[in-house]
């Protein structure tokens, strides 16, 4: 089954102090059209509205391997 729209995957930095990298993917129009989010961590215990449901995903992706010590 393909997805009807893009899939939008970001890990982003900041998450245990400032959240910088959600607050600039948020100024710079990232998430403008964006119809759901998926926070996997809500913070200082406050519930937000959501729906329970399961996604199963078959992703395919190409590159090729490397890490920050010896990049490809």
């Amino acid at each position: 089954m393909e997805l009807a729209r893009d899939l939008i995957v970001a890990g982003t930095a900041g998450e245990e102090v400032d959240s910088v990298g959600a607050k600039r993917l948020l100024q710079g129009g990232v998430l403008n059209k964006v119809g759901a989010v998926v926070i996997g961590e809500p913070s200082n215990n406050n519930f937000y509205v959501a729906e329970k449901g399961a996604l199963w995903l078959k992703i395919t992706t190409y590159g090729k391997t490397a890490h920050g010590s010896m990049p490809g």
